[in-house]
């Protein structure tokens, strides 16, 4: 990761000890105008993390919840603030 609004979000993750959501790009860039994503994610836990150069953080993360958006808004970030409900946890393994 390297990117500042993504690195804003994991001090923040690491600082409350709080997961973050991931989600497939349906259609759309990945960077410019807001994209078109899935309306499923999951959340995502940081169970490790290095910065072996400088501006480049590695993460190491495990996936814990299924989650579905209800609405979503992009912050000025364009990082997306969910509005969402979580699925009940599953422990199927792909």
């Amino acid at each position: 990761m390297f990117e500042a609004r993504y690195l804003d979000m994991v001090r923040d993750c690491l600082k409350s000890d709080s997961p973050f959501g991931v989600c497939l790009i349906r259609r759309g860039p990945e960077v410019g105008a807001p994209a078109r994503i899935e309306d499923v994610g999951c959340l995502a836990s940081i169970i490790g993390w290095d910065m072996q150069q400088l501006g480049v953080l590695n993460l190491r993360t495990l996936g814990i919840q299924r989650f579905a958006f209800e609405s979503n808004s992009a912050r000025p970030t364009r990082c997306w603030s969910p509005m969402s409900s979580l699925s009940r946890p599953t422990t199927t393994m792909i």
